[in-house]
């Protein structure tokens, strides 16, 4: 995908047994973009019985949180990425 609109449509055309995977990013971060606070609104409104799937960096760390595992860095968004095409094989 190039531009926003290659997104829409093709969130838009999603299969019954088709999922949407979007790694988001924060501000500040290269591959952030304004409109991506729009993401979660826009897919709950338009695609409420399509699968979809929103990662995010990590932010900020709870000390009383028992998840020790962070997702806030490249090699992260590798993993992840290569665990869900391994699932969706």
């Amino acid at each position: 995908m190039k531009t926003w609109k290659d997104g829409e449509e093709t969130a838009s055309q999603l299969k019954e047994d088709e999922a949407l995977i979007l790694f988001m990013a924060k501000r500040g971060m290269y591959s952030y973009i304004p409109r991506m606070w729009l993401i979660p609104e826009l897919l709950n409104k338009s695609l409420p019985d399509k699968n979809y799937l929103l990662i995010f960096p990590y932010s900020e760390y709870d000390k009383n949180s028992s998840e020790k595992r962070s997702v806030g860095n490249h090699d992260d968004f590798m993993e992840i990425g290569n665990v869900i095409k391994k699932i969706f094989k």
